[in-house]
């Protein structure tokens, strides 16, 4: 049956040893920000970075007003 070898699948999945594994860690700076105020502003609110972190910079900046 499908479902069962569905079921045994997560269950490896689970247990196994995911070392060495490092999620990505998404981080907004916006235009007036350096990348290195993106970060600080980041820790100051979720702690530390890990040194071997991936980081994602999403850079943010206000659309202009059409006809200004």
């Amino acid at each position: 049956m499908a479902r069962t070898g569905l079921v045994q699948r997560v269950k490896v999945l689970e247990v196994a040893d995911h070392a060495g594994f490092k999620p990505y860690v998404q981080i907004i700076q916006h235009l007036d920000q350096t990348e290195d105020e993106a970060i600080a502003a980041y820790e100051a609110e979720h702690g530390a970075l890990d040194e071997q972190a991936n980081i994602l910079l999403v850079i943010i900046r206000k659309p202009e007003i059409a006809n200004a």
